[in-house]
């Protein structure tokens, strides 16, 4: 699965391996999207590498959208960030053959101050014979392993509001008119 080593900064710094595992759902999420994209995925330790030494971690805020997109970029993707988007956008994205990266809450948690802290790629929403409407996704986290689908309500609940869309570049502009006629339906 993981194959995380231990990485040193261009300060010299080490970071053990133990320090990255639960945190590389932004980076998981770019391999899920470029795969998807049909491109060729680098490995996560390239990516670790690369979005540290770009900037695209940031020892504040941790790892930023800004980062994930020139990462995303850089690998032949282009993209937006949305820090306000509606729900019902991203509901209607699959529908375009368009996944978005969202930040939810850690373990999809129902605490109304739970918000953001895990970056998943949003496949959609389909209805489930036992638990209703779901959402189906791809979730890098340990409890991602063994759950692709979350109660509707459960994994909008900690849904910071933030997307990262990214799609090949030779796509890119098209679909790009074609979200925004959909946010201004949205509106």
């Amino acid at each position: 699965m993981l194959c995380l080593r231990d990485l040193a900064l261009p300060d010299g710094t080490k970071l053990p391996r133990v320090e990255w595992e639960d945190n590389y759902c932004g980076l998981a999420c770019i391999q899920s999207i470029m795969d998807a994209e049909g491109l060729p995925v680098p490995t996560l330790d390239t990516l670790l590498a690369e979005g540290i030494e770009s900037g695209a971690y940031d020892t504040a805020k941790e790892w930023i959208f800004r980062g994930h997109l020139e990462m995303g970029c850089s690998y032949g993707l282009n993209g937006e960030i949305f820090p306000e988007a509606p729900i019902s956008f991203l509901e209607d994205l699959p529908a375009i053959q368009v996944a978005p990266i969202i930040s939810v809450s850690c373990n999809f948690s129902l605490s109304p101050k739970a918000r953001g802290g895990q970056l998943v790629v949003f496949r959609g929403t389909r209805v489930s014979n036992t638990e209703g409407e779901v959402c189906c996704c791809d979730d890098p986290s340990r409890q991602g392993a063994a759950v692709d689908e979350v109660e509707h309500t459960r994994f909008w609940s900690g849904f910071s509001g933030s997307a990262l869309i990214l799609k090949s570049s030779k796509s890119w502009q098209e679909l790009r008119s074609i979200m925004r006629s959909i946010i201004v339906d949205k509106r």
